[in-house]
């Protein structure tokens, strides 16, 4: 036995002097990927901010990323300085990618708040953070100068440079640039003003919309608008093609979709209620399509958007409306709950939960949804 047992300490002392034959572990790929957006910030925090933002870009969601950088924002920016101004610069950069020149405008504006009472204390590494934030914003103001609709771009853009020059002389270069040399004088016929974009009209459906880089696209300023709406006609869709296939899974799975991005405060009281509606979904089931059609105050079958339209909440709490279909008359009890006089097919009370306007959801007393669909 002894023997056996110092044959076996032998084979183990020397297999662990031979080398091993495995292969070395792999790297992270999205770790050495994003190794370069660390390097600038200092912060544990804001690195990992901005690797969340960077995924969420190269995946195609621009608003995670937004919402990212917002937040980063309001909870670390008074107490790491020089990162938040990298990080508002990495913001206003990609609402600039998103063409929202006003956003861009607007963030901006929160980075140089951020910066400003701290330049006194005499910190290098923010000056050159803030030189090259207000250098950015120079050079934005004067590319986006007909979306923002500024009369004096060049002159605002060569105060924001001449700052940054004060703040750091590396930038004092861009001055030199022809547009914002001194002698430089453009004739007013040189630059063409782009038209002016008009707002598509209210309750359009966005596949019905001019296509996205035709002449008149209503959204060439605000690509951003045209991804949300995108995003929610899809929702949209997905609600009315499951409520097609009788899918109540599916129904159910939809509708907490919209119910979580519900933005209005008043549903049950709100204007959208007025118009031609089609019961698509009620009792956990498919619906047999009874139309709807609730007229405001005046017997008035759309509520107009425009500097004289009325403002929700728009309908009365206990005032009967006319309606005509499955109802002959619809009234609100709250600022959610409605109650439908003599209703075929649908629950006479329930709690609007969602309202827009192509889709219309709300809950019974039992939880179960009961959706409409706007009449195109």
């Amino acid at each position: 036995m002894k023997v056996q047992r110092l044959v076996v300490v032998l084979f183990a002392s020397a297999a662990a002097l031979v080398p091993s034959r495995r292969a070395p572990p792999r790297p992270n790929k999205p770790t050495a990927l994003y190794n370069a957006i660390k390097a600038p910030f200092e912060s544990p925090h804001a690195q990992q901010y901005v690797v969340c933002a960077r995924r969420a870009i190269d995946d195609g969601a621009f608003d995670t990323a937004r919402k990212t950088y917002a937040y980063y924002h309001e909870r670390h920016s008074l107490r790491h300085k020089r990162d938040a101004a990298k990080m508002v610069l990495r913001w206003a950069l990609l609402e600039q990618r998103a063409l929202n020149a006003t956003g861009a405008r607007a963030v901006f504006k929160l980075g140089a708040r951020v910066v400003h009472d701290e330049l006194r204390n005499g910190d290098a590494d923010l000056r050159r953070a803030a030189a090259t934030l207000f250098c950015s914003w120079g050079l934005a103001e004067y590319r986006h100068q007909h979306e923002l609709g500024s009369k004096n771009a060049r002159d605002r853009a060569t105060a924001l440079l001449r700052h940054a020059t004060t703040l750091d002389e590396s930038k004092a270069p861009v001055l030199k640039w022809r547009m914002f040399s001194a002698t430089e004088e453009k004739p007013p016929t040189e630059t063409k003003k782009k038209k002016k974009m008009v707002p598509p009209p209210r309750r359009t459906p966005i596949n019905q919309l001019p296509a996205e880089g035709s002449a008149d696209d209503p959204f060439a300023l605000n690509v951003w608008k045209r991804r949300i709406l995108e995003r929610f006609a899809r929702f949209h869709d997905d609600l009315l093609s499951a409520c097609e296939r009788d899918d109540a899974a599916a129904v159910e799975a939809a509708c907490k979709v919209l119910e979580t991005r519900n933005g209005k405060r008043c549903p049950g009281r709100s204007k959208d209620l007025v118009g031609a509606w089609t019961l698509r979904w009620a009792a956990g089931a498919r619906a047999a399509r009874e139309p709807l059609v609730v007229r405001g105050p005046g017997g008035v079958d759309a509520v107009p958007d425009g500097p004289g339209s009325p403002k929700d909440p728009f309908l009365d709490v206990g005032a009967a409306y006319e309606c005509e279909g499955l109802a002959a008359g619809l009234t609100p009890r709250s600022d959610r709950a409605l109650a439908l006089d003599g209703a075929r097919g649908a629950p006479a009370a329930f709690d609007c939960t969602y309202l827009d306007e192509r889709v219309w959801i709300g809950r019974d007393d039992r939880g179960a949804a009961v959706v409409f669909a706007r009449e195109p």
